[in-house]
Order: C-alpha cells, then sequence, then structure tokens
C-alpha cells in the first residue's frame, strides 16, 4: 500500500519536532594533566597515581557536556602514570571513594551510570 503524500508529511513533521525536543550530547575527549602536577599525588607500585573530584557543577557541567551533578553524579577523574616494571588492573568492585567524613561510596559501574545520565535527559 502506497501512504498518501499528506500522511508522509505528517509523519516527517512529528519525527522532526520529536527529534528537535531530544537533548543532544556529543561525547568529546576530555584534557588531562599529568599526575605529578597534582597536589595529591601518591607513587604506587612505581606508578604515580592522582585523581580530582569535579565537585563544582559549572566545572562538572564544562566538562562533561550536561549537568552530570545534576544526574546524580559525581565525576572523577583519576589519573596515572606508570613508570613500574608491572601492569596495573584496577578492579572496580574494590575500588572506593572517601567522602570528607570518611564514608565509603562505591564506584558506579557503566550501566547504572548510563541509567541515570539517560534518565536526566529525558527529564530535562
Amino acid at each position: 500500500m502506497m501512504l498518501s503524500r499528506s500522511r508522509i508529511l505528517a509523519f516527517l513533521t512529528i519525527f522532526m519536532f520529536v527529534a528537535a525536543c531530544a537533548t543532544a550530547y556529543k561525547a568529546q575527549p576530555l584534557p588531562f594533566r599529568a599526575p605529578s602536577s597534582y597536589a595529591n599525588a601518591v607513587g604506587v607500585a612505581g606508578a604515580t597515581v592522582a585523581a580530582e573530584a569535579f565537585a563544582d557543577p559549572k566545572k562538572a557541567e564544562e566538562a562533561f557536556g550536561f549537568d552530570v551533578r545534576g544526574a546524580g553524579m559525581l565525576p572523577v577523574e583519576v589519573v596515572f602514570d606508570n613508570a613500574g616494571p608491572h601492569s596495573l588492573k584496577i578492579n572496580a568492585g574494590q575500588t572506593f571513594l572517601e567522602d570528607e567524613k570518611g564514608n565509603l561510596w562505591p564506584i558506579l559501574d557503566d550501566k547504572t551510570a548510563y541509567d541515570r545520565t539517560t534518565k536526566y535527559a529525558q527529564t530535562k
């Protein structure tokens, strides 16, 4: 069956309207500094490790392209420079973040972070 011209036009109009309402996010590479330039740099098994939390909502949004803090996440950039003779492996299941009160928080797995991001984008 052939669709009438008006049905095709109506479909395209609705599609364009819905697409225009979608939140646009572009993944982009983020610059980073060498771990030795951070005040909290530490040596671990021949590697230098440092981290920076994006606690400021404006800086986090500038870095990630959307209100990541509003989405319920605290992004933390961890930088490694392994000059040691052994490879390093990070076990996400045994990796925690410590807040200023000494509480330990598990890092989010990929699926949970993706779900929070897409839910936030859909509601905003």
